[in-house]
């Protein structure tokens, strides 16, 4: 931001000392300067606005992280859904660093979600029980779920992006 200043008032010293120099490229440049020093915080006001309106004044970190089996998916195909709540993934550089952490695990699907601040995450609980063999318990599969919905969060938030809640089944998760 210093540096921004300096050239800037070093532009402006030479636009308004020497007559040949046109004002107009220096006020041009000095806007977008402005902007371009301002656009992270920009980006984090509105961010911290949508997020706002989508969320109740009643909702609680618990609700924000939603992990469980949905009737459509675990019923038909087996799987378990996570949903993480990621308030400041503020650009589409955000998801795709949120999206290449969770590919790294053996997840079904994903969608990341910048508009909405959300992570989606489908695990594949009948390959989980196929993989042990069929004795494998569904207290196994939810161990197994639990642990690796702590490291996929861990990283996403060791990468900069606060997970606000962690629950399995509607239950909270302790990390």
């Amino acid at each position: 931001m210093s540096a921004m200043i300096i050239a800037q008032s070093a532009s402006w010293f030479v636009a308004l000392t020497q007559p040949l120099v046109n004002v107009r490229t220096t006020a041009v440049s000095t806007a977008l300067s402005l902007v371009m020093t301002f656009l992270p915080e920009l980006l984090d006001l509105h961010t911290k606005r949508l997020s706002a309106v989508r969320r109740p004044a009643s909702s609680n970190a618990a609700s924000n992280l939603d992990i469980g089996r949905t009737s459509s998916h675990a019923n038909e195909h087996n799987t378990s859904k996570a949903h993480f709540r990621l308030d400041t993934m503020g650009c589409a550089s955000c998801v795709s660093t949120v999206s290449a952490i969770i590919r790294k695990y053996p997840v079904a699907s994903q969608n990341v979600s910048l508009e909405d601040g959300v992570a989606e995450v489908f695990f594949n609980t009948g390959r989980m029980s196929d993989g042990d063999g069929p004795d494998k318990s569904l207290s196994n599969v939810c161990k197994e779920l639990r642990s690796l919905s702590k490291t996929i969060c861990d990283e996403i938030e060791a990468a900069g992006f606060p997970v606000s809640g962690l629950t399995l089944d509607g239950t909270d998760i302790m990390r």
